[in-house]
């Protein structure tokens, strides 16, 4: 009976957990999209979380490659995915680690104007599978950017989320990077 008792009670705050975390808005749903760079600001550390820096994940790493790579790695981070890069801009990727099947684990992306930082694409870092985490990024100038946000519902299967976020970046004086616009569509699955 004990056991019962405490198994219900654990399950009630796993569910009210749960039920909270859903009802939370996501910073993509939230207008006007809110402001988190500053001007002048320094690259963020990286958190520690609970990813694995196991040796088997370290393919999923790059080496630094330019000055911007090397302020990124200074922080703390790994540096992953494609380095992009169009007239003054340069978008950097760096994950605090890599979770059990070596996806990134606290994961971000960082903006550089001429070498200067300019902020992040998301005010947080972030996990693969996760509702709200980054996907890609599309350069289309020196000064305005896209990127896909992949947006889970509580009954999503964790291989197919059923919306997208799309947010539209400029950069602002200072140099900073500003969110200015973001949609959500639908998935056609």
């Amino acid at each position: 009976m004990k056991y019962r008792r405490l198994f219900g009670a654990a399950a009630a705050l796993c569910f009210s957990t749960v039920a909270a975390a859903s009802a939370a808005t996501s910073w993509l749903d939230r207008k006007p999209v809110a402001s988190w760079n500053k001007a002048g600001a320094a690259v963020p550390r990286a958190g520690k979380g609970d990813a694995s820096n196991d040796a088997r994940c370290a393919s999923g790493a790059r080496k630094p490659a330019a000055a911007d790579d090397r302020r990124v790695v200074a922080a703390g981070w790994k540096l992953v995915g494609a380095r992009q890069s169009f007239g003054a801009t340069t978008v950097v990727q760096g994950a605090a680690g890599f979770d059990g099947m070596c996806r990134w684990a606290g994961y971000q992306a960082f903006v550089f104007v001429n070498g200067t930082y300019a902020g992040t694409l998301a005010p947080k870092a972030m996990d693969s599978r996760t509702d709200g985490a980054l996907d890609t990024v599309h350069l289309a100038s020196s000064n305005q950017f896209t990127a896909d946000f992949v947006r889970y519902a509580d009954t999503d299967p964790l291989c197919c989320p059923t919306r997208t976020s799309y947010v539209t970046y400029a950069i602002a004086r200072g140099p900073v990077v500003r969110a200015t616009e973001v949609t959500t569509t639908a998935n056609a699955h």
